[in-house]
Formats: structure tokens, sequence, C-alpha cells
């Protein structure tokens, strides 16, 4: 073979192969741009597009409804839209959404009404019914049918728990009113337990299952809270309800028994700043209340009691407050006599400390070794000081 012959053979290969090298390049870019192009057409495809109309007894065009997306962790909601009302009292709008999920709507006279929107619908609400009335809305309509079989059940576990209460407290009968706590903590156990198994039965895959986290029992629901929020991760991944409820299910562990306390860190009355962590070595009765909260109040003298009898022996009650006025705050403070610890950042429902530890009901309290390990949660007095005695006498 000749010089000059192996020589345009060579070229020639060079070239073949540059040939098979952009042939497979064009090949790739081709496929990348249906991927993409695919791509952009499924998410496309999943935005959300609901038609939301109805009647309303507010009849001025200078009125409009706000529609938000409900936050249940920050309890500030996010304005998505407004809806003008005409003059004759409807409404009606198109509204896209960027996902599935717990939104609202807010009239001028503050009156709202959920919605659980878990696709594309033709919703009409008519505020002129009552209670308000949803068609279209299979996630709203269980909203519906969550709160009326809620209210069912507290009128028939909570309401004459309460009323038993009153009556035994205006009598100033010590020893009723601390029955009558008792039978309050059993029965709020009872009415969350059917309130969960409402949920399990009915809500398991719907976004209107965020609406009833408020409620859940971290002490008994571990497994059912665990499987709700793997069944909502999966259908409404990367969702503001999805993601809340997988953060709260890690908050529910990092505050479940046999768990280190989370870390409060908040100021006093004085406005001295106070840490949990500083009282490491003692036995603390961590206790969520309020200045306005009624069954708290009633546990004051126990709470005093205790703290009498506990507090040369290395146990201590800190106490953190709900309150969002300080005024009332430290007047309740003063006329309940707590001498011991008591901190709030006046943040009311939005409470830091109150959100790491999943409190949506107070009074509320833990028990913590001189560990820092939780080892004790919602009980009534007379359990804690036998849970102290016991701990004390190891």
């Amino acid at each position: 073979m000749s010089r000059k012959f192996k020589s345009r053979w060579r070229h020639y290969s060079r070239y073949r192969l540059w040939l098979v090298i952009i042939f497979i390049l064009k090949t790739q870019l081709k496929i990348m741009y249906k991927s993409l192009l695919f791509l952009s057409f499924s998410v496309f495809s999943q935005a959300i597009e609901c038609t939301i109309s109805g009647t309303s007894t507010l009849k001025s065009q200078t009125k409009k409804i706000v529609f938000t997306q409900i936050n249940l962790e920050t309890r500030v909601d996010n304005v998505i839209d407004s809806i003008l009302i005409n003059e004759d009292g409807s409404f009606k709008k198109i509204v896209k959404l960027k996902e599935q999920g717990m939104y609202g709507l807010v009239l001028p006279d503050k009156n709202s009404i959920p919605l659980a929107i878990d696709k594309s619908e033709n919703i009409f609400i008519s505020f002129l019914t009552n209670p308000t009335s949803i068609s279209g809305s299979s996630g709203s309509q269980l909203l519906i049918d969550y709160e009326q079989f809620r209210k069912k059940s507290f009128e028939k576990w909570m309401k004459p728990i309460y009323d038993s209460v009153t009556k035994y407290e205006d009598l100033q009968n010590q020893s009723k009113k601390i029955f009558w706590a008792k039978k309050q903590a059993s029965s709020y156990n009872l009415h969350r337990t059917e309130l969960t198994d409402f949920v399990r039965k009915n809500m398991m895959n719907s976004t209107a299952a965020y609406n009833s986290a408020l409620r859940w029992n971290p002490n008994t629901d571990i497994n059912f809270i665990d499987s709700l929020v793997q069944n909502i991760e999966k259908k409404y991944s990367n969702t503001l309800v999805a993601n809340h409820l997988k953060d709260r299910f890690e908050r529910i562990k990092s505050t479940a028994i046999g768990s280190i306390a989370p870390e409060i860190m908040l100021s006093d009355s004085a406005g001295k700043t106070i840490k949990l962590s500083e009282k490491r070595g003692k036995y603390i009765l961590l206790d969520f209340w309020a200045s306005w909260c009624r069954p708290c109040r009633q546990m004051s003298d126990q709470l005093v009691d205790f703290n009498q009898k506990f507090k040369d022996k290395n146990v201590e009650i800190f106490s953190v407050s709900i309150d969002d006025k300080a005024e009332n705050w430290k007047k309740a403070i003063l006329k309940d006599k707590y001498t011991w610890t008591n901190v709030s950042d006046l943040l009311g429902w939005k409470s830091k400390a109150a959100f790491q530890y999943n409190v949506n009901a107070i009074p509320s309290n833990l028990l913590i070794d001189k560990n820092g390990k939780i080892i004790a949660k919602n009980f009534n007095m007379d359990e804690a000081t036998e849970l102290i005695i016991k701990e004390l006498s190891k």
C-alpha cells in the first residue's frame, strides 16, 4: 500500500469517525429535547385551574373575597388572589394554582371557609345557607364532614366535662375540680381518637387531612401519623401540605417519650433570657399554659402545691405561656402565685416553643429527667407526683 494511499485512508477514517460522533451527538440532543418537552408538558398538565363561584349576602362592587393558601405551621396565610363581589352578591373567577393544597376564602366581614383542592374543579359556594354549602369539590366536602363530626364528638365527650368543671369551680369544691380535671383529660383523648378514626377512614389520600394535624395525638397515633404522612407525600410530593406534614411528623418524633427535650430559649416576665438546657441536672415539669386558658388556671392550685412539695428536691417547674399580651400574662403570674420560671415570646399560638413541641391545645405538659430526656407527656398532677416520687427513689 502506497504512502499516499495510506494517508488518504487515515484521512477518510477520521472523517467517518467524526460523522459517527456527530450522528451520536445529534441523536442524544433529540432525545434530550423530547425528554425536556415531555417534562415541560407534564408539569404544565399538572397545573390546577379552578373556577370559584357562588353567592353571598354582600352586594357591593367595592368588596372582594380574598383567596389564600392556608399555612397551619406559621398561622399566617399567603394571599393568592382576590375575587370581586358583584352588585347582586354573586362572584366568579378562574384561579390558577401551582399546587394542590389547603386554601381559604375570606369575606370582607371576616367570615371564611377552607377549601381542600386536590385537582382542577368547578367549585360553587353559597354563603346564603347556614351552614355555608359547597359543591364541586370532594376535598372541601370532606372538610365540612370532618367539622360536623368534630362538633358532634365534642358535644358528646367534652361539653359535659366543661359544664361540670364550671359547676364545681363556682362551688369552690377543690376535690371535685380535681376529679373533673382528670375526666377532662381522659375524655379529650377519646375525642381525639374518634377524630383520628374519621381521618383514617375518609381522608388518608386528600389534602383535607392537613386540617386534622392540629388534633393528632402523638402519644397514641404515631403509626397512623406515619402512614398518613407517607400517603400524602407520595401523592402530593413537594407541595406545602406534604412538606409541612412531614416536618410536623419529624417534630413529633423529636419530642416523643425517650427523646432529648428540644431547647427553649425565651424571656421571663422581667425580660431575662432563660434556656431550658440551663436546668439540666434537675427534673423539669414543662408546662404550657396561658392567662386566658380557663382549664390552665383551674390547675394553678395543683401546680403551686406540686412546686411547694418538690422545689427543694431537685425538681422544678418551667412554664411557657402562649399569651400575646404581656400585661395579662404578668397579672396571671402574680394572681396564681407562679414563683417558678415562667417564659414567653408573647406570640400567642405562633409561639416558637409551642411550634417545636407540637402544642395545639393547652394545658399541655411534659416531664423531663435530669439528663434532659422526656419521660412522660400530658399527665395530671397526681400522676406527675407519682412519677417524680418514683424517679427520686431510684
